[in-house]
């Protein structure tokens, strides 16, 4: 009898000794297009985290006042707090100019007298 009390008691008392931790769930999209973005790291700490699906969900148990990295390649990096998460998330592209290159052809001839060769040698 006193060990099922005592066991009673200790499984009212556990969830208020345990962090607080809440199942979260959201969606990632493209901030222009609106399209879900798959594979987006959503990362916690040391060894937490997820990637989102196909349609750009996903799912993570956190408490509140843990923060989260979105990254995704091609696109601006994002940080929020669990508690201020809300979907969809929008992730804006990253845009980088590039300089101009522009693409000539070439004489064959030249360029292989440049390395020593003539048209129809093998090294």
């Amino acid at each position: 009898m006193r060990k099922t009390l005592f066991a009673l008691l200790l499984a009212l008392l556990c969830p208020q000794l345990m962090p607080a931790q809440k199942t979260y769930t959201a969606r990632v999209i493209d901030a222009e297009t609106g399209e879900p973005l798959p594979c987006v790291s959503i990362y916690v700490s040391e060894g937490r985290g997820t990637l989102t699906n196909d349609e750009g969900d996903f799912t993570l148990k956190m408490e509140p006042e843990e923060v989260m990295h979105i990254r995704c390649v091609g696109y601006y990096s994002q940080t929020l707090r669990a508690a201020d998460l809300v979907s969809p998330i929008r992730l804006k592209p990253l845009t980088i100019d590039l300089r101009e290159v522009t693409v000539r052809p070439t004489d064959d001839n030249k360029l292989l007298s440049k390395v020593g060769l003539q048209k129809g040698e093998e090294t």
